[in-house]
């Protein structure tokens, strides 16, 4: 009986967290609804950032990621259309990809996954992004189930998002051994302290400097 109890005040906490964000699903910027780019597996690309460059390899990349997770892991390509309308390029601060609740899309930063680094060489960076999308895909869908992202409860939700990117990494290896290395280490909370604890300050200072070094990166750009 006290379990029970336990697990309903667990569920009611973590429908709570879901109030903040209802009203925002209606304040989301133009600038994501006007910049969608591309369509791919009924997933909606989107590349806010008005660089030709970027959006190309974006959209590109991305495309490849989705294919691959396609024929390597139908299910997890599943997963994904369940909890994903879109992907979102954006420049991120001490991660590839993140969850966002409110549009239930993936931001993620392909500069972090060496897209336009090797520019097509390989396809080394679409399959590290496959991961991303396949990890920030299993939040959605722990988030669509009333899990949200709590101190309490935080790791657990990064443990199982990271079994599942770990579960497409092993079968993509399966069909394509060169892929080996992809295969990401087991939770470790350790990984996640800057995430969870930076102060306030830290944090405004590493989203400023990211800022300005991808604004730098993109006016060296043609």
């Amino acid at each position: 009986m006290r379990m029970k109890h336990r697990r309903r005040i667990l569920w009611l906490q973590t429908r709570l967290q879901h109030l903040p964000i209802l009203p925002l699903k209606w304040l989301i910027p133009k600038s994501y609804r006007e910049n969608v780019v591309a369509r791919h597996a009924g997933i909606a690309l989107v590349e806010p950032n008005g660089s030709a460059r970027l959006r190309d390899a974006f959209v590109a990349s991305t495309r490849a990621a989705l294919d691959m997770i396609r024929d390597v892991d139908p299910r997890r390509l599943a997963l994904v259309q369940r909890n994903l309308q879109c992907i979102v390029c954006e420049p991120l601060v001490r991660a590839r990809g993140v969850y966002d609740p409110i549009m239930r899309g993936c931001r993620a930063d392909i500069e972090q996954h060496g897209v336009l680094q090797t520019a097509g060489a390989d396809q080394w960076p679409e399959a590290r992004l496959g991961a991303t999308i396949v990890h920030e895909a299993a939040h959605g869908r722990l988030w669509a189930a009333g899990f949200g992202y709590s101190p309490e409860i935080r790791a657990m939700v990064e443990r199982l998002c990271r079994y599942q990117e770990r579960c497409f990494a092993e079968r993509l290896c399966q069909a394509r051994p060169e892929f080996t290395h992809l295969v990401s280490p087991r939770f470790r909370a350790d990984d996640w302290n800057w995430l969870w604890y930076a102060g306030l300050s830290e944090r405004f200072r590493a989203v400023r400097n990211r800022l300005r070094a991808f604004g730098a990166a993109e006016g060296r750009r043609p």
